[in-house]
């Protein structure tokens, strides 16, 4: 997929990892200026910004992701511009055990649904890339029986789809949470 993002000042903020590292590539690979972010006061020290990738799968503290939302959107121009907040599917379906993690995520998918409103009037588009069981870790083993695929997703999956979700392009969709997770939150697949 290629989205021309020439000129476009982007941000991506997270923990340094394996996605983080690839949307920053890909971003990057279709024309992006693109920065590291770890906090609010990072994007703070920034000018103008176009948009901003969240890699929120492992946040536990919703109030951090808002902050970091409203300085984004502050540096944004009067044209608009995109946040994306990527997020466990365990915010739309719950797993045992998983108590904590599940409710921050659902938090984060209504913490996107309300900026989206707040934010409508400026431009600012933001949804949520909800993703499902990645790599061969401890939870992705425990979803697999319920991912109709019967795999678990890989990293450029996920920046492909962040990547169509900030397209320039991509004008009319607010609010919306995208389930990029092989088909997990769609229903019960274990054989009996």
């Amino acid at each position: 997929m290629r989205v021309d993002l020439s000129g476009r000042s982007a941000a991506v903020a997270g923990s340094k990892g394996e996605l983080t590292t690839a949307i920053i590539a890909l971003l990057g690979a279709n024309g992006a200026v693109v920065r590291s972010m770890n906090s609010a006061a990072d994007v703070l020290r920034l000018e103008h910004l176009d948009l901003i990738v969240n890699v929120a799968i492992d946040a536990r503290d919703p109030d951090l992701l808002e902050g970091l939302c409203r300085s984004a959107a502050d540096r944004m121009a009067p044209c608009g511009g995109h946040i994306l907040n990527i997020v466990s599917a365990l915010g739309a379906v719950p797993v045992r055990g998983e108590i904590g993690a599940s409710v921050a995520a659902a938090a984060i998918m209504t913490l996107t649904r309300a900026l989206a409103l707040e934010f409508g009037e400026r431009r600012i588009l933001v949804n949520a890339l909800v993703v499902g069981a990645l790599g061969d870790g401890r939870l992705a083993k425990r979803m697999l029986t319920h991912i109709p695929l019967g795999r678990s997703g890989n990293i450029d999956e996920i920046a492909r789809a962040a990547l169509f979700l900030v397209d320039p392009e991509n004008t009319y969709m607010t609010g919306h949470a995208m389930l990029v997770d092989g088909g997990w939150t769609a229903g019960y697949a274990r054989e009996f």
